[in-house]
């Protein structure tokens, strides 16, 4: 769901639109706008388990979505990229705000390892 002018968490409000939005451009020449969305997230295990999105771990994710990107944005390899910003509303900062997760942290690596 796309939040609203006086529903905005991190983004600016666009009057002329009533949307949530947020624009990014770099040195190079890309860019990016993005309008600010609410949707219901998990984090899952290796197995699809259709009644995992209702599960006790599911909750309101707020996060940006673009809408437009130029330069590399447009021509790059990769797919899906997912921003983990030190900037709050971040992912893990959601999480513990709504006790879905222990502690306000973040680590990268193979469980299996450490």
């Amino acid at each position: 769901r796309e939040l609203r002018c006086g529903q905005c968490v991190n983004f600016d409000c666009r009057k002329t639109t009533h949307q949530c939005v947020a624009e990014q451009s770099y040195a190079e020449g890309s860019t990016w706008v993005a309008r600010e969305v609410t949707d219901k997230f998990f984090i899952g295990g290796r197995e699809h388990d259709a009644s995992l999105p209702q599960s006790s771990l599911a909750f309101n994710f707020v996060f940006g979505c673009q809408r437009s990107e130029t330069g590399l944005f447009q021509t790059q390899l990769a797919n899906g990229i997912m921003g983990l910003s030190a900037r709050n509303p971040m992912l893990v900062t959601q999480m513990f705000n709504k006790h879905k997760i222990q502690h306000n942290a973040f680590g990268q690596g193979d469980v299996n390892t450490m």
